[in-house]
């Protein structure tokens, strides 16, 4: 049994300079999830799912499309309270250096903690990586995430002993309508076809 089972058998585990949206080289960070929302389509926000006081172990399945890697777990926060209750039901366990696989997207979203909660966490999408900081206290922070190009994971790393997500999101960037074409009005036509008819009369006139 891996150091990160015992520990979450034992239940031992734990014992932003952006307004709301940042643009990097190839991402687009965001900081508010209604921002993110707006920006996305064919959104996607998996469930943590886990028996009442219990877990589900996750490691190395495929659920919903997402592939978890070996040490992953659904935690119910009334498994172990002072660890697990985060105010958003159960949360999504996982190592310190840990990655989510899926199919291509261009944008990927989750409120993040951390165990014990305070410690800093790296993203990485599409080969940028974003530093998140959490609070000290059991408080998720939101962040997401918009390529440029079509992605099919994303890693994360952190100091502290394990990872919290909740309400992790696949999505698609929103088509971006092209500029009106102008078309011009009845009356400015009239007025084009007038002063061409004033040239050409003075152009005569010339002769």
């Amino acid at each position: 049994m891996s150091t990160f089972t015992t520990a979450m058998t034992t239940g031992l585990a734990g014992a932003a300079l952006c307004t709301s949206i940042c643009v990097h080289a190839a991402l687009i960070d965001y900081t508010s999830r209604a921002a993110f929302d707006a920006a996305t389509t064919e959104r996607s926000l998996e469930p943590n799912a886990a028996p009442p006081n219990g877990f589900a172990f996750l490691g190395g399945r495929e659920l919903n499309g997402i592939g978890y890697p070996d040490d992953a777990y659904a935690v119910n926060p009334g498994y172990a309270p002072a660890l697990y209750a985060w105010g958003s039901g159960a949360v999504l366990l996982l190592a310190r250096q840990s990655r989510l696989a899926f199919a291509p997207v261009t944008e990927f979203a989750a409120d993040f903690g951390s165990l014990p909660a305070g410690e800093s966490i790296t993203v990485t999408i599409a080969g940028i990586a974003t530093t998140i900081d959490t609070p000290r206290q059991r408080q998720l922070t939101f962040r997401g995430g918009t390529s440029s190009t079509p992605f099919s994971s994303v890693a994360f790393s952190t100091s502290a002993q394990f990872l919290i997500l909740d309400n992790v999101t696949r999505a698609q960037a929103q088509a971006v309508p092209p500029p009106p074409t102008s078309v011009p009005e009845p009356a400015s036509v009239a007025l084009i076809g007038l002063g061409l008819l004033g040239l050409a009369r003075r152009r005569q006139a010339g002769q």
